[in-house]
């Protein structure tokens, strides 16, 4: 075998996953009741989320659906 590098499948990358200390996290939500048949258990929640950490960006935006028995 002249060439290692080419018989090579298998490429392993060790990612650092861990965040030392806190990561400060902002979020801002609303639940709104939603007119639905029937029913008065129905809402809808919209929330922004912000993550804010050197090793950690994040912005999401949720919107669920909630029905409740």
């Amino acid at each position: 075998m002249e060439n290692e590098a080419s018989d090579k499948r298998f490429d392993y990358h060790d990612v650092d996953r861990e965040v030392g200390g806190y990561t400060p996290v902002f979020s801002v939500g609303m639940e709104i009741p939603v007119p639905y048949p029937d029913s008065e258990k129905t809402t809808m929640e919209m929330m922004l989320v912000q993550m804010t950490d050197q090793k950690v960006k994040s912005l999401s935006f949720q919107a669920v659906f909630k029905y409740t028995f």
